[in-house]
């Protein structure tokens, strides 16, 4: 079996086919994230990278959510629609790692700019068992 970072094999979601490190391609069954609904998001996170233009890592997230109509003066708006998407998303990846099981949830919500925007997300779930946003990103939607 391949190993992924850390030799941490790939775990496969049922009825999935995986590719390296877990990601998935086409799974038969939708999945949900675990304990979704204590999902935390942390205003800081999103202020201070997902919605910062001067973040080393964070600044290209930024024009983005930030062309969508999110602002960095109210971040809470961002934080709810990255909990709903966690509460409503798809898991389309899951690894484990020794910090704790990683998801990929992916899903849609209503940005400020009323269109819908399409998102990836990833969540991390240690031995707490509450989910905790790692990043956010645009998912390209066809």
């Amino acid at each position: 079996m391949d190993r992924c970072r850390h030799g941490v094999a790939p775990v496969v979601l049922r009825g999935s086919r995986a590719s390296a490190c877990g990601q998935l391609s086409t799974p038969e069954d939708s999945l949900h994230l675990p304990h979704r609904a204590s999902a935390v998001v942390p205003l800081g996170k999103v202020r201070d990278y997902l919605l910062s233009i001067s973040h080393p890592d964070g600044r290209s997230k930024a024009r983005y959510f930030g062309s969508r109509g999110y602002e960095s003066g109210s971040p809470w708006r961002l934080a709810a629609d990255l909990r709903n998407i966690a509460a409503v998303g798809e898991v389309v990846a899951v690894r484990h790692t020794e910090w704790g099981t990683i998801y990929r949830v992916d899903g849609a919500t209503d940005a400020p700019d009323g269109a819908p925007i399409h998102l990836a997300t990833i969540w991390i779930i240690g031995p707490e068992t509450t989910p905790r946003l790692v990043t956010a990103y645009p998912q390209r939607h066809t």
